[in-house]
């Protein structure tokens, strides 16, 4: 789903501002880490998380440890749900 047109996916308009940033940046991008997206972003570290446990939550988006650095999370889209 990355590299094309964003798409909005069923359920997009129901998403906070944040949340619906940080999908955009993943369907345009991803994956990306945490500290990607922080630096892509610019949202705070808090408001960051809070965006990508809203998306994880309702099944936008598979959060990951790295396996090389699991300090690290890996942020990506999922199949979008259907409608």
């Amino acid at each position: 789903m990355t590299g094309g047109d964003f798409d909005p996916p069923a359920g997009f308009e129901d998403l906070p501002p944040s949340a619906k940033y940080v999908l955009r940046e993943l369907d345009r991008d991803g994956p990306l880490t945490r500290q990607e997206l922080l630096g892509r972003t610019y949202l705070a570290p808090t408001t960051l998380d809070e965006a990508l446990d809203t998306l994880e939550s309702r099944h936008f988006v598979h959060k990951a440890r790295k396996n090389d650095d699991l300090r690290q999370v890996v942020a990506e889209i999922r199949q979008y749900p259907d409608a």
